[in-house]
């Protein structure tokens, strides 16, 4: 099961649509809850299976600019390491895969096509799974693809959430 559908809205919480917040929701926690919920059960009567969950670097860093998408992503990478927690000594494994700016659609439809954040370091979508598929067979929790995705992240646990806000929003420009 791959669990990549997915959108934002960004901007300042105040300026963005909130009935798009809600189809985000929706979308991101509802939706992927929903269906690993049913599909799980036919791997666990196989006791085999793989999940992948896509969150993003946005899983780790609360971003101002971004509100409801990384809160969103964050849940998305506390679900599946919750499931992995509860599947690990089976044949079932969950791996949350958080990829920064990809080649995709994504940007364009969100508008944020032309930020810093889509300018530097954006990987192509194949190095991507080229990357992560391998981990997720082998039942590795988490998969950061990329060096800068992993210094970002790396960075952001280290920094004052005071600079990572300013670093967000400069990135987000």
């Amino acid at each position: 099961l791959v669990n990549n559908a997915g959108f934002n809205e960004c901007g300042l919480f105040t300026d963005t649509d909130m009935e798009q917040e809600m189809k985000m929701i929706d979308l991101h926690i509802r939706f992927v809850t929903q269906l690993t919920k049913r599909i799980l059960p036919m791997m666990k009567k196989n006791n085999y299976g793989r999940v992948v969950n896509v969150g993003s670097t946005g899983s780790f860093i609360p971003s101002p600019s971004d509100a409801v998408y990384s809160a969103t992503k964050a849940y998305i990478m506390s679900f599946s390491n919750a499931l992995y927690g509860e599947f690990k000594r089976t044949g079932i494994k969950i791996t949350s895969l958080c990829p920064g700016a990809t080649e995709t659609e994504f940007a364009a439809k969100a508008n944020i096509q032309d930020t810093l954040l889509f300018k530097y370091a954006v990987m192509k979508p194949d190095s991507v799974v080229e990357i992560a598929y391998p981990k997720l067979m082998k039942g590795k929790r988490l998969v950061i693809p990329g060096i800068y995705n992993k210094l970002l992240i790396f960075f952001s646990k280290i920094l004052p959430v005071g600079v990572t806000n300013s670093l967000t929003i400069t990135m987000m420009k």
